[in-house]
């Protein structure tokens, strides 16, 4: 499944401007899948919990469907919490056979410690990318990044005809007005965004 979602980032990624340049995350990124497309160590990081961090996090949220069917949830909860020690360990072992680097969280810093790590092993490549300097290179960017998102919907919707009313199934795309350090986000169906010339935030004058 994650073999098949990276295609569909690759795709993505091939389909957007070489620049300013452009930073991915998400889970189809295993480092056995990106390292071939990774040209240096430092183009890439791997952020891991730790055994206790992920432990208390799972037992934060609610139970995953089917779990309260289930005679033993306790034991329902502390297998998937397993599994996804698992899942860890191996991302871990991967990324450290093919010398790729991870930051491990423990919760303990907080989010400003784990990004400072992330911009400190990145910081090199980072540094020598182009920037998106004027609103309408902004806003030109976010117009493409919103592209990538509408062409992810359609082709969820063409596999899953049943389960996206797409005429009606609101969605957040990236607001375009292209404002330094703006992340908000604007909910329209697909449709209206097909229709729309800018998807601006009405805060910021959509």
């Amino acid at each position: 499944m994650n073999a098949g979602r990276l295609r569909m980032v690759l795709e993505d990624l091939a389909a957007l401007p070489a620049e300013p340049g452009i930073v991915v995350e998400g889970t189809p990124l295993l480092p056995w899948l990106a390292a071939p497309y990774v040209a240096s160590p430092r183009h890439a990081v791997w952020l891991l919990p730790t055994r206790e961090f992920a432990r208390a996090r799972l037992l934060e949220r609610p139970p995953l469907s089917g779990f309260l069917e289930t005679s033993d949830p306790e034991r329902a909860s502390e297998n998937r919490i397993a599994r996804e020690h698992l899942v860890t360990e191996a991302i871990a072992a991967g990324a450290r056979d093919l010398g790729l680097t991870v930051v491990h969280v423990d919760g303990a810093g907080g989010l400003d410690d784990t990004a400072t790590a992330v911009e400190a092993h990145l910081a090199p490549t980072l540094g020598r990318l182009a920037r998106a300097e004027t609103t309408e290179m902004r806003t030109a960017l976010r117009r493409d990044e919103n592209a990538a998102i509408l062409r992810q919907l359609l082709l969820h919707a063409e596999a899953h005809p049943t389960t996206l009313t797409a005429e009606e199934t609101p969605y957040e795309f990236a607001c375009e007005c292209g404002a330094s350090g703006c992340d908000a986000t604007v909910r329209l169906s697909i449709p209206e965004y097909e229709r729309s010339t800018s998807a601006i935030h009405p805060a910021h004058g959509g």
